[in-house]
């Protein structure tokens, strides 16, 4: 039976996203075959709509790692995302 990593990831924007990405395929080339990696990737628009954050957020309570990828300039909406 395989062995799971799960992730979850918040970001905002393209660039923040293809950072979060290339840290999940790390992990991958880390782990090996051996790992399955399940990852549920959240953009911060979407967090602010109260039916989606409560999703995001039931994800995150079951993540092994929770990835935060944002631009110097952005506002977090960690307090949506982490209840």
């Amino acid at each position: 039976m395989a062995l799971f990593f799960k992730i979850v990831i918040a970001y905002d924007g393209l660039t923040a996203a293809q950072r979060a990405s290339g840290l999940r395929a790390r992990l991958a080339a880390h782990f090996g075959p051996e790992f399955g990696i399940e990852d549920a990737a959240w953009n911060f628009a979407l967090l602010a709509h109260p039916r989606l954050s409560e999703e995001a957020a039931r994800q995150a309570v079951e993540a092994d790692m929770i990835v935060i990828a944002a631009n110097d300039d952005s506002e977090l909406p960690l307090m949506s995302f982490i209840g």
